[in-house]
């Protein structure tokens, strides 16, 4: 990547100084990374997000920027657990940590990192979440891909609740998987 590519990306002028190429570089990557933070995840969209964090973290790099890279892997292992309930509270457990991460980083490295844990996170609680479903394929139709039930009050439920937040959860996993 040329210093001018790298510039309109981090949309810096030429005049700019190293400090506001930094200033620049952490609001880009703040921006990609608060994505999700109000929106329902779809891995698709996430995908996108990491491809615009790519593109960041090299014009960073063609700017002469130092950033700093960390590990901040987040692995789960569904095969343990039994039941929606189980697999709702691991999920959750686990897309706290990230966003928590995402939150708190200014790396377009460690961005990435943790964008790509979430993808492979979500595609293991998708398969695990399905394994417990009895929903057949016809009734995802209707269903809104950004339209996750709240499982906030998922404990407090009555069982016909609890039942509804179920369907319309595994409608929407079915229709994202395929």
């Amino acid at each position: 990547m040329t210093e001018s590519e790298a510039r309109m990306v981090l949309g810096v002028k030429t005049s700019a100084d190293k400090e506001d190429i930094v200033e620049a570089y952490e609001e880009a990557v703040f921006e990609q990374a608060s994505f999700f933070m109000r929106r329902v995840f779809i891995p698709k969209l996430a995908k996108a997000r990491i491809a615009r964090l790519e593109k960041i973290d090299l014009a960073s790099k063609s700017l002469g920027l130092d950033v700093r890279e960390k590990d901040h892997s987040i692995l789960i292992d569904f095969s343990s657990v039994k039941g929606h309930q189980e697999v709702l509270e691991a999920y959750n457990q686990s897309e706290t940590q990230i966003k928590l991460g995402l939150a708190n980083t200014s790396s377009s490295a460690e961005a990435i990192n943790l964008y790509e844990s979430w993808v492979h996170l979500f595609k293991a609680y998708t398969e695990r979440f399905i394994s417990f479903c009895e929903i057949p394929q016809k009734d995802t139709l209707g269903v809104r891909l950004t339209e996750a039930p709240i499982f906030v009050e998922y404990r407090n439920s009555s069982q016909e609740q609890k039942k509804q937040l179920i369907s319309m959860e595994c409608a929407r996993l079915i229709k994202l998987k395929n």
